[in-house]
C-alpha cells in the first residue's frame, strides 16, 4: 500500500489525477463514522502506541487500535457497549463470562490506565471514499481511497486532514505501477507519521502534554539555585494541573500526582539547602507542606478503599459483614472529605496562597534570596549530597538486625527515600546506565520498608476506628468489632514477616559493588558529607 498527504476535497481528486489516462475513476463507496478518542489523563495508551476508540455510529463498540495501524488496519480488539465505561474493570461481559477477546482488552487496560478513568480527549469523523480505477475495458486495476479525519467544536469551523491510499488488485501489478508513477507526478509527497495525531495538532489537542514526572534537562556547570528553582517551578505546574481532576472527582489518581509533586517539592528543598534565604525556604516549605496536609485524610480514605479485596481475603467468609460494614462506613467518610477538600480548593485562601507562591517562583530573583550554595555548579552540589545520604542509609542499615526498633527501620526508609528522590532529581547528570543501576539497586530495599510502614500506618489507623467505634454512643455492630480486630491481628503478622526480611533487603543493597558505584558517581565527593 502507498499513502500520500492529501489537502483536496473530493471534487478535487479527479482533476488532480486527470493524467492517469487510460485509467478513469469511478466512485464506488462512500462511509462516515463518528468516534470518540479515550485515553486516561495522561496520555497512557498513547504513550504505549495504541488507540482506544469509541464508536458513536452504527453500533456503539470501543476498538482498541494500534496507533501506526489506524486508519488503514482493522482494530485488534472491539468491545460492544451501549454506554461509554470509566474504568478497565467496566469492561467485562454482561452475561458473566469473560470472553478471550474482553480480558485481553481489560487486562492491556489495566497495565496502561492503572487507576486512571478513561476521558473523552477528542471526538472526530473518518470518511472513507472509494474509488475504482479503471482501465479501457471497465475493469477495476486499483483501488484508490482518500482518508479524511475530521474533527469539530463549538468554536471553530471543522479541521481535516486527509490521505490517498492506493490499494492493488489481485492479477493487475503493471497497472499498479503505472498508477503510482502518475499519482507521484502530481507532486502530493507521501504521508508519514499519524494522521490522526496530525488531526489532532491542528485542532489545538496536544498528546502527552501532561507528564506527572517532569523531564528537566541540567548541565552540570550550571548554578543550583536555578535547576532548583527550575525544579520547583515544574512541579508546583504539574500540582496545578491537577486541580480540576481533584474537583470533579474523575479518579483517585489526580490527588495522587497533586501530592507525590508538592512532596518532591518538599523533598527538594530539603535536601538541597542554602540555595534561597533561610527566610524564604523556610516560608516555601512551610505552604507546600500546609497544602499536602489539607488532602491527607481524602488520600488516606482513597488507599483503604483500595484494599477491600486483599482485606477481605485475609479473614473468613464469617467475617464478611464486618468488612462490609467497615467499607460501607469508609465510603461515606470520603464523599464527606471530597467535599471539604473541594471547598478548600475553591476558598479565597486557597488561591491567596497559590498566587503568592507563584509570585515568588515567577518573579524577580531577589524574591527567594541568595543562599551559600546558590551559585555553585549544580554536579558538585549533587555529588556532595549523593555521598551524604548514601553514607547515612549505610551507617543506618549496617546496624539493623532483627531487635531492631521499629522507629529506626523507619529512619532508615525515610533516609532511602531521601536518596531515591535525590537519583531522580540529578541521575541525568550521570551516564543513563549509572543512573538506573543506582535506583534498581535502591528499589528492593525501598519496596520491603514501604511496605513495612504501610502496614504500621494502617494498623494505627484500623486501631484508632477501633477506639472510635467503641467509643461511639451508638453501639457498633458486633460484625464490624470482630472484623477490625481480624484485620489488625493478620496485618500485624503480614507486618513482622516483612520485619523479619529488612536485614536481607539491606544486605543485598549495600554490597561493593553499590558502595562503588555510588563512590564512582559522586567522585571527589568527600562520603558523609561536607561542610555544606
Amino acid at each position: 500500500m502507498m499513502r500520500w498527504k492529501l489537502d483536496l476535497s473530493e471534487y478535487e481528486l479527479p482533476q488532480l489525477l486527470k493524467g492517469l489516462k487510460p485509467f478513469t475513476l469511478q466512485q464506488e463507496r462512500r462511509e462516515s463514522v463518528r468516534y470518540q478518542l479515550q485515553d486516561s489523563f495522561d496520555w497512557a495508551l498513547w504513550r504505549r502506541g495504541e488507540l482506544l476508540l469509541y464508536r458513536l455510529t452504527n453500533g456503539k463498540e470501543y476498538q482498541l487500535y494500534d496507533a501506526s495501524q489506524f486508519p488503514t488496519a482493522a482494530p485488534n480488539l472491539i468491545y460492544k457497549s451501549r454506554k461509554q465505561l470509566n474504568f478497565y474493570a467496566d469492561f467485562s461481559d454482561e452475561v458473566g463470562v469473560e470472553s478471550s477477546s474482553t480480558k485481553q482488552l481489560s487486562e492491556k487496560l489495566k497495565r496502561a490506565i492503572k487507576l486512571r478513568a478513561l476521558l473523552p480527549l477528542h471526538k472526530f469523523t473518518l470518511e472513507r471514499i472509494r474509488f475504482a480505477v479503471k482501465n479501457r475495458d471497465d475493469k477495476s486495476v486499483a483501488w484508490l481511497e482518500m482518508i479524511t479525519i475530521k474533527s469539530t467544536d463549538l468554536e471553530s469551523n471543522s479541521v481535516s486532514k486527509s490521505m490517498l491510499q492506493l490499494l492493488p488488485v489481485r492479477g493487475y501489478d503493471s497497472e499498479l505501477i503505472k498508477v503510482e508513477k502518475v499519482i507521484r507526478k502530481t507532486g502530493l509527497e507521501p504521508r508519514h507519521g499519524s494522521l490522526l495525531g496530525s488531526n489532532l495538532l491542528v485542532s489545538g489537542v496536544v498528546p502527552m502534554q501532561y507528564q506527572a514526572k517532569p523531564d528537566v534537562v541540567i548541565k552540570p556547570s550550571e548554578e543550583t539555585r536555578e535547576v532548583v528553582l527550575h525544579y520547583v517551578k515544574a512541579l508546583f505546574k504539574v500540582v496545578r494541573e491537577n486541580e480540576e481532576g481533584i474537583l470533579a472527582d474523575l479518579d483517585i489518581e489526580f490527588l495522587h500526582d497533586y501530592r507525590v509533586s508538592l512532596r518532591r517539592i518538599r523533598s527538594i528543598l530539603t535536601l538541597v539547602r542554602k540555595v534561597f534565604s533561610v527566610e524564604e525556604s523556610r516560608w516555601l516549605k512551610q505552604q507546600f507542606k500546609m497544602l499536602a496536609k489539607r488532602t491527607n485524610a481524602l488520600r488516606d480514605l482513597d488507599v483503604y478503599l483500595l484494599e477491600r479485596k486483599s482485606y477481605s481475603a485475609l479473614l473468613p467468609s464469617t467475617l464478611s459483614m464486618g468488612i462490609d460494614a467497615l467499607f460501607e462506613s469508609l465510603a461515606k467518610k470520603r464523599r464527606r472529605e471530597v467535599n471539604r477538600v473541594k471547598r478548600w480548593l475553591r476558598s479565597a485562601d486557597y488561591m491567596q496562597i497559590v498566587e503568592a507562591i507563584e509570585q515568588r517562583l515567577d518573579g524577580e530573583a531577589e524574591l527567594l534570596g541568595v543562599g551559600l550554595r546558590s551559585e555553585r555548579p549544580v554536579l558538585a552540589v549533587a555529588q556532595q549530597e549523593l555521598s551524604r545520604h548514601f553514607h547515612k542509609v549505610g551507617k543506618l542499615g549496617e546496624v539493623i538486625d532483627d531487635t531492631t526498633p521499629d522507629d529506626e527501620v523507619h529512619d532508615l526508609r525515610l533516609e532511602c527515600k531521601q536518596l531515591r528522590y535525590l537519583l531522580e532529581f540529578f541521575g541525568v547528570l550521570f551516564p543513563k546506565k549509572m543512573e538506573s543501576k543506582a535506583i534498581a539497586t535502591l528499589k528492593k530495599l525501598q519496596d520491603n520498608l514501604g511496605r513495612f510502614n504501610d502496614l504500621s500506618v494502617q494498623q494505627e489507623s484500623l486501631e484508632h476506628t477501633l477506639q472510635s467505634e467503641m467509643r461511639a454512643k451508638q453501639q457498633a455492630s458486633p460484625e464490624l468489632l470482630a472484623a477490625l480486630g481480624g484485620l489488625i491481628g493478620a496485618l500485624n503478622l503480614e507486618q513482622r514477616e516483612e520485619r523479619a526480611l529488612v536485614s536481607a533487603s539491606f544486605s543485598h543493597f549495600y554490597t561493593e559493588q553499590t558502595i562503588k558505584l555510588y563512590r564512582k558517581m559522586v567522585g571527589g565527593a568527600k562520603e558523609g558529607g561536607s561542610k555544606y
